[in-house]
């Protein structure tokens, strides 16, 4: 409902992509978005380009729509890549970000996340250039609390526990065995504890290898969850 939306925007942050956007400004919702959405009628997209680079680019959003900017404090993160004449240009914003104040972000995407896992079709096609841009933007929401650091397969879950300890599950999908664990945690741990099978659990080593990244002291083998507190 608008009334849900509307607290959406007062409690936080918001990310959407194209199709939620559109249908946000056609409710009245554009003004806190910074943007309006049309349908796309310009040239075939073949690219998204950052830091307005035509060399440093990653594949396109699926059902992309065209954004327009209309308020002067909406970042253009990104741009779509339009091919003419073989020579690439930059055409309207793939990404941009509305900053509300109080670090509520609005981030629009001008297309879709929902694609089939494959490295050709837009948000799977995770190149560094999109990872930063989305590690960048959840810092900045104060929503990135830790992450993998790393370029192995694996699947990380986190949540707070009551008393503020983060409970970071890692489970490895690939099938190289990492003999530690390297994580960027936000803020400085006092200890890390392992979960055991038995539900117990004990303190492992970490150490500061860089700025927030921390190297743990344990091993994740290939489909076996390693299960952390983080004090």
């Amino acid at each position: 409902s608008d009334e849900q939306i509307a607290t959406l925007f007062e409690n936080g942050s918001v990310f959407v992509d194209g199709y939620v956007a559109e249908e946000m400004c056609r409710r009245g919702f554009g003004d806190k978005l910074g943007v309006n959405i049309l349908p796309w009628s310009k040239q075939f997209v073949t690219g998204e380009c950052f830091e307005k680079k035509v060399s440093e680019y990653c594949s396109k959003q699926k059902d992309y729509k065209d954004i327009v900017v209309t308020d002067d404090r909406t970042e253009e993160l990104s741009h779509n890549l339009l091919t003419i004449n073989g020579i690439g240009q930059l055409s309207s914003p793939a990404v941009t970000c509305l900053d509300r104040g109080e670090g509520k972000l609005s981030v629009v995407y001008c297309g879709t996340p929902k694609a089939k896992f494959n490295y050709g079709e837009g948000f799977a096609f995770l190149n560094e250039a999109r990872k930063n841009q989305f590690i960048s933007l959840l810092k900045r929401a104060n929503a990135l609390p830790v992450y993998y650091d790393g370029d192995n397969e694996i699947c990380l879950r986190a949540g707070y526990l009551s008393d503020g300890s983060l409970l970071t599950a890692v489970c490895c999908i690939g099938f190289d065995l990492m003999e530690t664990l390297d994580l960027y945690l936000e803020k400085a741990p006092s200890t890390i504890e392992l979960m055991l099978p038995d539900g117990t659990t004990k303190e492992v080593p970490f150490k500061e290898v860089r700025p927030n990244i921390y190297e743990i002291n344990t091993r994740v083998e290939p489909m076996y969850p390693v299960i952390l507190i983080i004090k």
